[in-house]
């Protein structure tokens, strides 16, 4: 997990941004471990509101996690990173595994239900 935060903060500083949109479960938030991390880069890391988390959390945890896949989720996530970049995020990090699978580019070509 260190060397993808690493990796992960390297590409961020290099490819110029600043304030980044930080979607991951709720352990690793409330925690501040990436947080933390993305700071010794002077990366800020924008993360939702209680709400948010909770709400990303339980798409993670309740949904995909258990193979739960469905356009309802990938809306809710998008809206929920819009909110952070109307917060000032430039880029959005989707720091869990199951994340990218559904906001990835195109998902209607996927069949996402």
């Amino acid at each position: 997990m260190l060397l993808f935060k690493l990796t992960s903060a390297k590409k961020l500083v290099k490819d110029g941004f600043r304030n980044v949109c930080l979607l991951r479960a709720k352990i690793t938030l409330t925690k501040q471990f990436y947080v933390e991390g993305l700071r010794k880069f002077i990366i800020e890391a924008i993360i939702p509101n209680r709400n948010g988390i909770e709400e990303v959390n339980s798409i993670i945890y309740d949904k995909l996690t258990k193979g739960i896949i469905r356009k309802e989720f990938r809306k809710r996530l998008l809206l929920i990173a819009k909110k952070l970049i109307d917060r000032g995020a430039e880029a959005i990090a989707l720091a869990y595994t199951e994340l990218p699978h559904i906001l990835k580019n195109n998902r209607e070509k996927d069949k996402v239900p």
